[in-house]
């Protein structure tokens, strides 16, 4: 178990720190002990110059600089308890949850290829506000946000009982939430209608699983609805991701069963450049001819990087990533580049130490 000592005075604000510190301390799923510090000579001992501070039992210091809000300090706690702990911390998982039948194919699906025990998941739903018909205010959702939770937590008792888990139904846009919140966890999953499906639901979905894939600030997998569950041990990575970044998602595949396959498909040859992969030279497009690579190779799981492109070239030539979303009849997963810290990783082992990226 973590150890973690909270430095302050005895008065309401320390007691309001301890309430606030807990909180994000729970959001790790790590289990620590706080222990509450209101005397000055222990203070004096550990050298604590402001408050509140926090004293790690590895005897990391962390206090909360001047301005900073106390939200941000306390939410910097809890990043720095996953940092530090992250054998015993679960793995934060964001499940996007409606009424649709691609929904119910990922609930089934969460439940067969990862693991109960090391995740945590978070089931999410957003109702899309409506104006009123008689002037420009938004009418009260309440009514259709506590029918829409009963329905989603039904949902959820059916598919993944028994699983650490709680349910979010909120009043908004579903692609801005789950974007917003993307930050605070370690996966998002989100279900598609499948390759060739048409219609307005087919729309809707795509569209959110989509934007969310492409603007998300941690990885997202996507799971196809004709897709059928299975293991995901035959892996296709698009080369370019850096090795970071698809470690990053290790933990949700079986590392004993895994045939990870690297290849870079290209419509011309590059001779000054060497891969460490299958090339794959071919006058279909790219998109086209990745996803006929996964087919031949009876892959499970298609490993996908987001790029940043000069707008009129994107414009122009079209996204892969995009294509491949749409069109994909098997699981993607779709990751962001991890930027490498200038200092070294100084600035998560010391406070005092300040980088600048």
């Amino acid at each position: 178990m973590a150890s973690l000592k909270v430095f302050g005075m005895p008065s309401i604000n320390h007691k309001m720190y301890i309430t606030e510190l807990t909180k994000e301390i729970n959001k790790t799923k790590v289990e620590v002990d706080i222990q509450e510090i209101d005397d000055i000579n222990e203070m004096m001992k550990a050298q604590i110059s402001s408050i509140p501070s926090i004293l790690f039992d590895n005897g990391l210091v962390m206090s909360k600089d001047t301005g900073q809000d106390l939200t941000d300090f306390f939410r910097s706690v809890g990043t720095t308890v996953r940092d530090l702990y992250p054998a015993v911390a679960k793995k934060k998982v964001l499940v996007g949850v409606d009424y649709s039948a691609a929904s119910d194919h990922v609930l089934q699906a969460i439940s067969h290829f990862l693991d109960r025990k090391s995740c945590s998941f978070h089931f999410f739903h957003a109702v899309r506000p409506y104006p009123s018909v008689y002037d420009a205010t938004v009418v009260d959702m309440s009514p259709d946000l506590d029918q829409a939770k009963s329905v989603i937590e039904f949902k959820v008792q059916r598919y993944c009982e028994g699983v650490d888990s709680e349910c979010e139904v909120v009043s908004g846009f579903a692609t801005d939430e789950i974007i917003s919140r993307s930050k605070d966890y370690d996966l998002i999953i989100l279900g598609t209608t499948g390759a060739g499906q048409k219609g307005e639901v087919a729309f809707t979905l795509g569209s959110v699983s989509r934007n969310v894939a492409i603007n998300a600030k941690c990885p997202v997998l996507l799971i196809p609805q004709d897709w059928q569950i299975k293991d995901l041990q035959r892996v296709l990575m698009a080369e370019g991701m850096e090795d970071k970044a698809f470690e990053s998602t290790s933990w949700m595949l079986d590392q004993d069963k895994i045939d990870l396959t690297r290849i870079h498909v290209a419509q011309e040859f590059d001779y000054n450049l060497v891969f460490d992969a299958t090339v794959l030279v071919t006058q279909r497009s790219i998109p086209d001819a990745l996803l006929e690579e996964a087919r031949v190779r009876q892959s499970d799981l298609v490993v996908l990087k987001k790029t940043k492109k000069n707008l009129i070239k994107k414009w122009i030539e079209g996204s892969t990533t995009n294509q491949v979303l749409r069109d994909a009849a098997v699981p993607i997963l779709v990751l962001h580049q991890i930027k490498s810290c200038r200092c070294g990783g100084e600035c998560k082992k010391s406070p005092e130490h300040r980088c600048h990226h």
